[in-house]
């Protein structure tokens, strides 16, 4: 199993509203996903317990709903630390067949039976987790820009409670370089910046 550690810049916009401005105000997105975050959890709370979020992404290649699944990634993810919007984390995760994963989401049939990977090898052999359900999902409209020499991931994300927020992610291992270039490009179109403190799961837990 192989885990790696993600060390990760988050800044959100203040004013979600404000976003378009900003794109405005950096090189040309090189492309743009939209992701259905679902998260899972397990029958008899260990995930909860060991703090593990775990996530199976639906990534369609089309910024429409009605697009078809691309991408389906299980990811294990135990937060370890997190400083001035600066989360680091420990992640695992896999390509799940998305045949695999509809059956599940649609046809109640069992996720992890048989299915290989490093993320079903933690759940299962590590934790002790046979059975997932779905707890709730987010929405996420990702536009992936270079600047700076970094690849920022812009984030539009809708939350079940109506809510939007936007933010910008930077993984890298060179994070206040990375905040400069945001901080950079935010001053010159005038958007405001706050520090992230809550992941996106966090932030689902709050707003469900």
């Amino acid at each position: 199993m192989t885990e790696r550690v993600e060390v990760e810049l988050k800044l959100a916009l203040a004013e979600p509203a404000r976003l378009p401005a900003l794109l405005a105000a950096l090189p040309a997105p090189e492309g743009a996903v939209l992701q259905r975050n679902v998260y899972l959890e397990d029958p008899g709370g260990v995930l909860v317990t060991q703090r593990v979020m775990t996530r199976l992404r639906e990534e369609r290649d089309e910024p429409r709903e009605e697009a078809p699944i691309a991408r389906a990634i299980l990811t294990c993810k135990r937060r370890t630390s997190i400083a001035h919007g600066v989360f680091s984390a420990e992640e695992v995760e896999q390509a799940v067949p998305v045949a695999r994963w509809l059956a599940f989401r649609d046809g109640g049939e069992p996720l992890l039976d048989g299915l290989e990977g490093d993320a079903a090898t933690m759940l299962r052999d590590t934790l002790g987790v046979t059975a997932l359900t779905v707890r709730g999902a987010t929405t996420n409209l990702r536009r992936r820009v270079r600047a700076g020499g970094f690849l920022l991931e812009v984030d539009e994300t809708r939350f079940p409670d109506g809510s939007v927020d936007a933010e910008v992610e930077v993984e890298t291992d060179d994070p206040e370089g990375a905040r400069a270039v945001v901080e950079a490009a935010a001053a010159e179109a005038g958007v405001a910046l706050a520090v992230q403190t809550l992941g996106k799961y966090a932030r689902f837990l709050e707003r469900s």
